[in-house]
Formats: C-alpha cells, structure tokens, sequence
C-alpha cells in the first residue's frame, strides 16, 4: 500500500471514530458534541497550565477502540476523558465560545486549495517535463486555481528538458509553490528537528548533520536559512527513478543562484505557497518571509496529522492539533494564513473519499481541503471537479477554489480590526482570570480572538496614551509584531513585586520605543519597569492588570509575580520535537505569541439575490429569424475568440421550418478591426456592436450603432464593450474599461434625428466593489430593473455570475466562482444561461418559488465527435466549448462553438441555435453556419457572436 493510500485508510478511521464519539452526549451542539467539549476543555486546562496528560492517554485509546469496532467502549473512554477535565477547571470549568463566523445557516465555508508536488511520496522524486506540462495543462483546461510547486532543481532540470514550459505556466497564471530543498533535499538543511530524533527511511541511511540551525542565534539561523535557499545545492538524481541521491552532505555553492530565488528567476514571480516547518524553526519561518511574499503556508511537521503518524508520533496528535482551537482549520502564524493538515484536512481528487470527507466535515468554522493531485488520472479528477463547480459550489455560498494568493482575501487581516476600550478590558479580564504563572496560548474573549501580540500591543498603546491624556483611548491600531526571541523563557523576576500605574505606562512606552519606524519589530524580550526588570509575560500581565485598574477607576498599584515566557502550547513542542540543542525552538516558542485564528471577513459571501419575477411568457417561435452575427465570410483574417480580427457583421433571414437561410447582406466591411458581440434594438431598427481594433498598445474598443435600413454606422460611446439593449429598448448597458478601472454603465439610448442613436448620460451600475478584478458582459432582464453580469475577485479566482439592480442596489452572486461566461436572461425572466470556462458546458439557471435553484447543463455537445458532420474540423479537435449564448425566444438561444487544434489551442468557431422542445420532446439543433455557407457559396469560415430577433 502506497503512503498516500495509508494516509487516506488513516484519515477515514480517525474521522469514524470521531463520528461515533461524536454522538456520545449532545450535550453542547449535537452532533460532534463531546468530541467538540473534549477539544475545548483540552485546551482550556492547557492554557491553565493544567495537567492534560491523562486525558489525551483516554482519548487515544477512545480512537483506538473505534478503530477496532468497540463503540460503545470509545464513548466510555472519550466520557471519561470530558469528566477529567472537567475536575481540572474545578468541576465547573466550559471551554470558551468560539468565534462563530458570519456565515447564513451555521455553515460556514469550505475552501478548496488544489496543489501538486513535483515529488512523490516523503520527497526525492523529481517528475518529468512532460508530468509536470500534464499536470499545469489539466487546471488550466478545468479553470482550477491549482498550485504548482518548484524547487531550484526541479527548475534546473525543466530549463534543459522543456524551456517554453515557464512561459505557458506564466500564461496560463497558474499560481506557485515552493517546496523545495529546505525539505527534501540533501542534508543538512534549513531545519529538520525531528529527524535529528526519529529518523526517516527516506533519508537513504545519512548519518551527518541534519539540521543548519540547530543551536545557533536567530541571526545566524536566518542568515544560513537565507543563504541554503537562494543559491544551487549540488544534485545528483538518478534518471531511471528520478529519485534524488540524499545520502551525502551537500554545500550551497554561493557562486551560482538557486533554491526559492531561482525559482522566482524563472517565472519572474514571486510563490504563493508553501509548506509551514516554521513550528520547528522560527528563523526558517522568518527568512522565508523576507525573501517570498507568499500568502499560505502548507502544513508540515508537526502541524500534519499524516506527517505526526509517519514518525509514528500518533499519542501527540490531539495535543498538536489543539495549537489555535480545536475546530479551526486556518489560523495566523508570525503573519500569515496556516493550514492545520487535520485528518479531513487534507483531501484526495478522488469523487468518492471526497463526498464522505465533505459529509463528516465541522462547518462550525471555515474550513480549508487541500486536494492533492499528484499523479494524476483525469478520468477520476475530472468528475470530481464537475461535482465541486456544479453541484457543491452552488449549495453551498462561500464555498469555492482558492490558492495561497486568494486564500487570504476570504479572511479579516491579521490586524485589520482596532480593539475598542471593552475589547480593551475584555483582554485585560481574560488574560488576568487564566494566567498561572505562563501566558495563554492566545487571548480569547466573546466574540473574537486576539494573539498574544495583539494583546501586548493593545494594552502597551492603551497605556502610553494614558500617560498624556489620563484616561485609556477610544481605540488603538494594531500592527505586523514579531513575539519575543529569547534563548529561553525563565521568569526575570524572583519574588512578587508591586507597580504603580505610571511605572507600567512608562514601561508601556518604553517597549514602543523599542519599535523601529520601519522594519520589521518585535516584542522586546525585557524590559524596565520602577526599577526591576520584567520579561515580556511579565510586562504582559501587569499591563493587564494595570488597564483594569484604570478602567474602575482605580490608582494602583498592582500587583506582578515571576511568570514564564512562554505559552503552554510550547510544552506541546518540546514533547514532540526534543531537539538535541535548545535553539531553534526556544525562538518557535516564542513566535507562539502570533497565532490566532483567521477570522472570516465581515464582508461573509452576499445572500442569494431575489429573481426577478417573471413577465407574461412570450410565445414559442415559429417561422423566420432575423440574425446578425460576425464570420469571416468576405475576408482572410481568423474569426474566433483568440483571434477575432477577421470578423465582419452580416445579416440574414434564417427559416427555422425549412432550416434554410436568405437575404444575406454584410454590414461592415472595416480592415483593421474586429465588429462582433451585436445587439439588436428590439424593433430590428439598429444593432450596436462592439469595434475592437489592434494596436501598438493594445486592444481598443468603442461601441457603434448601424441603421439597419440605410446601413449607416456611427460612433455611440468609447471604450464601450458588450451592448445589450432593455426589452423597451430605451436604454442600453454596456461594460467600460479605462486603464485599471473597469465599469458597467446604463445609459438612456434614442435617435439622434439624422438616422442614428445616442447616448445620453451613463450611470455606473456596478464596478471594482462587486468584482475587483473585472466586471463585464451585462445583460438585461426583461423588466428591465436588474442586470446579470460576468465578475472576477481576482486574477487567480474563476468568474462568477453576479446580479444587481440598474440602481446599483441588491447586488449578489448567482453563482460560485467556477469560471462562469457570458450570460444571457430568458425572455420570460426566470432562467440565465450561461457557459463554464472549465469545460464549455452550457449551463441554466432557473428560479422557482422565490430563488435560484441549481445549475442544470443544457442539451448542447461538447463531444468533437457530435459535430464531426457539419465542419471537418471537428474530427481533429480534442475539445469542443460553448460559449456567448444569446436568449432569443424563450426556446431558442444562440450559441457560438469553440474547436481546438492538437495543440489545446482554440482555433475555429461555428454558430448554432439550440430550439429547446417542452414536455420531454428532443432538442433540435440548427446549424446556422452551415445554412449560410451554403447560402454565400463557401465553406470552413468561422462565426463568432449573434443576436436574433423573431420576425
């Protein structure tokens, strides 16, 4: 059995015996119950500086009888395991309320990270060129933000075997991680606490050095951190297992770059992900943050559930997890996201391990899956990305892909709230009611978590300002801080000492001072207080009790006794790492003062807008269409997405009887630019299209309107794309792009008196605060009170559907950010279509009761083989996409159909009308570029883009 299928059965059993357990007692929230007041408990007695050894012996052995089937004997043992903790906190102890994200329903967000290692296994496998193109091509043909990690000899290597393969990625904006030789590669490296204990059969029998950092000053530690990852490690690999030969001592060769800076070289970009040792090796954690700006560190030892259990660590893993709550799954870590790789935590592609992981999953909080797709079989991955886009995504708000670069925007910033004078005295009252002798873990108070660095510089600012102004401010901003980096965390002071409140305030200021204008800061290790010395934790708590003291309106003094550095979670890594020299881990120790839980931001995903309700139902067509569309039926030049400059609009009569087409006639004839994406006035008087022409700078495009009768063509607005006229054809809603700022605009449409339109003012309906990336392709619905639109967060995140009133009011997504195209509204008023960019499916939205149900796929193709007949060229084409539907009955829709070449590339475009049939009966599909090919005497010409009106 492979690692990965016995991380897989272990995650499984673990997560069984959870669920039974889980049911023991209902008692605090249902199902999950006792296993959630164990969890909770566990970490309140630690943060108490109670004995929890026990208890966790208890649990174990609850997890090990469920595993072997006894549940009834799992719940006696998990019960007694609550029941001593419970004596611990004197009988009457309750685990703090969690923080409960604002999210609908009490089901918070599930937020899925795809990502594949260029290894296989615990490391040294360094895949082909050709696995890792596999791999980039199948996310970017999904539209799955997944993650690609590179290390300076995986990058070595694909710069002789496939050199353009950095530039496709690069297209493609795939994000990157890094997970290179800091890890697994030769030895010694960076840090690797727990090999110097329990060795790794991987490690090929090495017996030399294993960690550079090991017993050295922080700055020594940061500096060869640095030095080991920014310049070439000699390599040798063994080209038949292309496994790395990791049985010698490797210098870094400082005369040529390597590591995380060639591979920022290579892609001329910085990482976005990468694994978190940062909870062995503090300066690891902060070197990495100097060089890379990346958003999210991946779990790894000993925040791995799989990696605990590889080192055969399994009694720690209940106290390992515990570091930021229980039931939090991301939290910050000397100042970025961190995922725990809890049992459920980290996922397979695989449909059917993942639907039972997603069933059994604590939404209590937001959660994170990564999903590894390593080794890839597409056969098994892609019917689980279809579930994900299509089925969970919708049911379930909030939820969607990310990656290290989008993962934080889900969440408040570390520091973006300002504590308040209560959350002031809530944070001296909870610091001071469970201090013994040592900090908390973190400072937890109703409603919001604060890190021991949060707390230290709320109440250090609160209390510099009293010194001025008397009284403590109405709030106070938090900054980036660093904990304390200490060789060891004995108490500085030995006896009880009493403070007046100006020595603490003076203190207070004195450890601000400490903070450079720029630059990265830390807590100061000590400092000076009426004449003693204090250590951070010391300061800490008599800041707290200072706070209070003012707060009742009291003058001192207080009272401060010897306290440890560092928090409890600390004992937790000297049980599991026992390096054999103190440093590095006394400094990780001290960084435990930055963890907190992410908090989801206030922003929680919009409430699923109303539909509009529906207008009286128009007539199923019948007889002759009237079509304006683009193709290159004159002309040389290509008409397709990719390549759009060889399009000129037409007009023809199409038959749906006869499926015949007449009185073809074009309607712009320009050379140096692209007419496409028509819209006709819903009287047939004019259509108004989109210009695109090519220049030095780029594209340019304007919308002009054309005088179906006369044929004459004038300019309507500049940097205009996408028309759509409303159903009384008054107005018209159009996307706008001026450098970064992108806009939908409405605006009222009437004739000019000389044959042609204009426009009067425009109104800005939407813009970069309902998509910061983009906001585009508007479209009407047939009352004319709302639009439905195409938005993008970010460059990273797929598309969604939003819809907001022409007011600018009521905004919200329809859709999951799953690569959602071009929509179009049924001219009843209660379905969208749209296409997905993963696959090119033709989807439906449709409304019933009061809301948007589920997205349903049309009855429209993507199978190459099903168009085979009408054009040749689908007989070469490995895929087929739909895309820019155009609701043109309320049983008709336009669609335009993408083909690609051998290569992936999208190289031509057909039309087609897709005649919806009622009561069960048989979709009919016309082909239009066919009817008017034969129509004008041609063949093989591209159509891309139409408009219709029945006559």
């Amino acid at each position: 059995m492979s690692r990965r299928s016995v991380v897989l059965v272990l995650a499984v059993v673990v997560g069984a015996w959870a669920t039974t357990v889980a049911h023991a007692q209902p008692a605090r929230g249902g199902p999950g119950g006792l296993l959630r007041e164990y969890q909770q408990l566990l970490t309140q007695v630690r943060n108490q500086g109670g004995d929890t050894r026990q208890a966790e012996q208890l649990a174990t052995q609850s997890r090990v009888a469920a595993q072997r089937g006894k549940q009834q004997q799992a719940q006696q043992l998990l019960q007694q395991a609550v029941n001593l903790l419970r004596a611990r906190t004197g009988g009457t102890g309750t685990a703090p309320p969690a923080t409960t994200p604002p999210t609908s329903g009490g089901q918070a967000p599930v937020y899925i990270c795809a990502f594949t290692h260029h290894y296989s296994g615990p490391g040294g496998y360094y895949a082909s060129a050709a696995e890792v193109r596999t791999i980039a091509t199948f996310f970017h043909q999904y539209a799955i933000p997944g993650t690609l990690f590179f290390d300076g000899i995986l990058v070595e290597r694909l710069q002789r075997e496939d050199p353009a393969l950095f530039a496709q990625i690069n297209e493609w904006k795939l994000p990157l991680g890094y997970h290179g030789e800091e890890t697994h590669g030769p030895y010694p490296v960076p840090s690797d606490l727990f090999a110097e204990v329990y060795p790794l059969r991987e490690a090929q029998g090495f017996a030399g050095k294993w960690s550079l950092t090991t017993g050295l000053e922080w700055d020594e530690a940061v500096r060869q951190t640095t030095e080991r990852t920014t310049h070439r490690v000699p390599w040798i690999v063994d080209e038949k297992t292309r496994m790395l030969d990791r049985r010698r001592e490797a210098a870094s060769d400082l005369s040529r770059i390597g590591g995380l800076a060639l591979v920022q070289q290579a892609f001329g970009r910085d990482v976005s992900m990468m694994p978190s040792h940062a909870l062995e090796s503090a300066p690891e954690g902060y070197a990495f943050r100097r060089m890379s700006s990346f958003g999210l560190d991946q779990p790894a030892v000993p925040t791995a559930a799989h990696a605990l259990r590889i080192y055969h660590l399994d009694q720690y893993v209940s106290a390992v997890m515990s570091i930021a709550g229980a039931e939090t799954s991301i939290f910050w870590y000397m100042g970025r996201l961190t995922s725990k790789g809890d049992d459920i935590g980290e996922a397979g592609y695989r449909l059917g391990p993942l639907r039972a992981d997603l069933a059994r999953l604590d939404r209590s909080r937001p959660r994170l899956l990564l999903m590894g797709f390593s080794r890839l079989q597409e056969q098994e991955a892609a019917p689980t990305v279809r579930y994900l886009n299509e089925e969970f995504f919708p049911r379930n708000p909030g939820s969607r892909w990310v990656s290290g670069d989008t993962l934080p925007d889900c969440f408040e910033p570390e520091k973006g709230y300002a504590p308040t004078t209560a959350d002031l005295r809530a944070l001296s009252q909870a610091l001071v009611s469970s201090w013994r002798g040592r900090p908390p873990d973190m400072v937890r108070t109703p409603g919001r978590d604060f890190s021991l660095c949060d707390a230290y510089e709320a109440l250090a600012q609160a209390l510099a300002t009293t010194a001025g102004s008397g009284k403590l401010p109405e709030r106070v901003e938090l900054h980036p801080l660093y904990g304390p980096v200490a060789r060891d965390g004995r108490a500085s002071l030995r006896g009880q000492c009493s403070l007046s409140l100006p020595d603490v305030a003076a203190a207070a200021q004195a450890a601000l001072a400490t903070f450079p204008a720029e630059g990265d800061r830390f807590v100061p290790t000590t400092t000076r207080a009426g004449g003693v010395t204090l250590n951070a934790a010391e300061l800490l708590v008599a800041m707290a009790s200072a706070v209070l003291a003012l707060s009742d309106g009291g003058t001192g003094p207080v009272s401060v006794s010897p306290a440890t550095l560092f928090p409890p979670y600390g004992d937790t890594l000297d049980q599991v790492c026992r390096p054999r020299a103190v440093e590095p881990l006394c400094y990780t120790k001290g960084q435990l003062w930055t963890v907190k839980p992410a908090l989801v931001r206030d922003q929680a995903p919009q409430p699923q807008p109303q539909p509009p309700t529906a207008g009286p139902a128009p007539a199923a067509s019948v007889g002759r269409l009237l079509i304006v569309f683009a193709a290159n039926l004159s002309g040389s030049g290509r008409c397709y997405r990719e390549e759009p400059f060889g399009a000129d609009l037409y007009r023809v009569t199409y038959d749906l009887g006869s499926g015949k087409a007449s009185d073809l006639r074009r309607l712009t004839s320009a050379a140096d630019s692209a007419e496409w994406f028509p819209a006709l006035s819903p009287d047939g008087a004019f259509v108004v299209y989109n210009a695109t022409r090519s220049g030095a700078r780029g594209a340019a495009n304007s919308l002009r309107a054309i005088n179906m009768a006369t044929g004459a063509d004038s300019l309507l607005a500049d940097n205009g794309r996408f028309p759509c006229f409303s159903a009384d054809g008054t107005r018209l809603a159009y996307s706008m792009t001026q450098g970064p700022t992108h806009r939908i605009l409405v605006a009222p449409v009437q004739r000019d008196g000389q044959g042609g339109l204009q426009l009067g003012q425009p109104q800005v309906v939407a813009d970069q605060r309902q998509g910061a990336e983009r906001v585009e392709d508007p479209c009407f619905f047939p009352k004319g009170t709302h639009l439905v639109f195409h938005l993008k967060q970010d460059t990273r995140t797929p598309a969604a559907l939003g819809t907001i009133g022409v007011d600018g009011a009521g905004f919200g997504c329809i859709t999951p950010a799953s690569g959602a195209g071009h929509a179009t509204t049924c001219p009843t008023g209660v379905a969208v279509a749209y296409t997905l960019s993963s696959n090119g499916q033709a989807m439906v939205l449709s409304a019933s009761g009061g809301a948007w149900g589920t997205p349903a796929a049309l009855p429209l193709s993507t199978n190459p083989a099903d168009y085979a007949s009408l054009d040749s060229r689908y007989a070469g084409a490995p895929q087929v996409r739909a895309s820019y539907l155009e609701w043109i009955a309320p049983d008709l829709l336009l669609a335009t159909s993408h083909g690609s070449d051998a290569g992936g590339k999208f190289s031509f475009a057909r039309l087609y009308l897709l005649q919806l049939a009622g009561s069960g009966g048989q979709p009919r599909l016309h082909d239009l570029s066919g009817a008017i090919e034969a129509l004008a005497g041609v063949k093989g010409c591209d159509f891309c883009t139409a408009d219709g009106l029945p006559l």
